[in-house]
């Protein structure tokens, strides 16, 4: 395609030639880049990798998702930016952010992210992290657990930064100003207008694109911090309970081997189970999408590739507007001919198709063919004619 908008750009000015048209063919040497992410059966791997924000979670079948990365931190999209939330460990000395730890490896699991750490604050304790997208309401569901000899540390959290910026594309990846690593990070002035109210078991945060509810693990201690602090965890922690117009909530609460801790972060109202089960629940239907279609192919790329693929097909179904939509972060809309159709066919998804197609049956031109045909849009740089 690459190719041809060049070819036919020189075509238009009359200079095949020309250096404002270069030809730039994919040959052998040119196209050569580094291999970041590995395989290891279903799941994509990367070890310490650079990555904020490039990884979404489709949640619900609807525009709501969480943008995860290579870093453990997620960004919420209701749509319009929903807000930020990341962890940290503390012990009695010190603290800091979990992508700050001495080593992270990030695993998307199709349709989830799981995050082991490793840190001198951990000695041989190793932090896994998990996070899936619920999908009977718009949110996220989060897991912490400590895995071998734990010393006495707290676990970290910090929310906030509800500014509801949608961007150009929805956050698409290279579609906006700056990259979707910087796009979606929180500054301090995006908390300005944020409210949050204190419960017994979590937090409620109201902000311009919606207000969104946390439940935390029993025995936490939830304050206000000063969203100016964002980048430096103890300077975070030793401003909570004092006067801000940038408030964020920030949260600890006791980490023991052996013994998970949930949060969860969704959009109101909030469900009514919120219990270890709804971990439990995402994670079965995570799977069963996942799994629609295994492949077992000598290439262990083919192999977890299926799996995302799946994952994605379910990403573009709007149960909301009853059809497969063009993209599932950017172009979110009902247009016909695209490819996301094929997946209800392929993975079975028969009562979807069944919508979806009835949906554009009833869209069908059915007037007698016009004398005229209009012609190409200018607006659309003649590739179209949106009437």
């Amino acid at each position: 395609m690459r190719m041809e908008r060049r070819f036919l750009c020189a075509l238009l000015t009359g200079v095949l030639a020309a250096p404002v048209c270069p030809a730039n063919p994919n040959l052998e040497g040119q196209t050569e880049r580094p291999l970041r992410y590995r395989p290891e059966g279903t799941d994509f791997v990367i070890e310490n990798g650079a990555e904020w924000f490039n990884r979404p979670l489709y949640g619900g079948n609807t525009a709501f998702r969480v943008d995860a990365g290579d870093k453990p931190e997620f960004s919420l999209y209701l749509p319009g930016h929903g807000g930020n939330l990341r962890f940290g460990i503390k012990t009695a000395t010190t603290a800091k952010w979990l992508f700050d730890a001495d080593k992270v490896v990030a695993r998307y699991r199709p349709g989830s992210m799981v995050y082991e750490i490793h840190d001198s604050l951990l000695g041989r304790t190793t932090l896994e992290v998990t996070a899936l997208p619920l999908t009977t309401a718009q949110g996220l569901v989060v897991r912490a657990e400590l895995r071998g000899p734990a010393r006495p540390m707290e676990l970290v959290w910090a929310c906030g930064g509800a500014n509801g910026e949608k961007g150009q594309r929805g956050g698409d990846i290279g579609c906006e100003r700056e990259p979707v690593g910087r796009f979606f990070q929180l500054k301090p002035d995006d908390c300005r207008g944020n409210t949050f109210e204190m419960r017994a078991d979590g937090f409620t945060m109201r902000s311009k694109p919606g207000t969104m509810v946390g439940i935390v693990p029993p025995d936490s201690k939830l304050a206000v911090g000063d969203a100016a602090n964002w980048a430096a965890l103890p300077e975070l922690l030793a401003s909570a309970g004092k006067p801000t117009e940038l408030p964020v909530v920030v949260g600890q609460t006791v980490l023991r081997s052996g013994q998970p801790l949930q949060f969860v972060l969704q959009r109101a109202p909030r469900l009514e189970h919120r219990g270890p089960e709804l971990f439990e629940e995402t994670e079965r239907h995570r799977r069963t999408v996942a799994e629609k279609i295994v492949v077992e192919t000598p290439d262990p790329f083919i192999n977890a590739a299926a799996s995302a693929l799946c994952v994605a097909a379910d990403g573009v179904w709007d149960e909301h507007e009853g059809a497969f939509m063009h993209g599932a972060v950017a172009w979110r809309n009902k247009l016909l001919g695209w490819r996301g159709p094929y997946a209800g066919d392929a993975l079975g998804w028969h009562d979807r198709m069944r919508r979806h197609l009835t949906y554009w049956a009833g869209r069908q031109n059915t007037n007698a063919i016009a004398a005229a045909l209009p012609p190409a849009d200018p607006t659309a740089n003649l590739s179209r004619n949106e009437p």
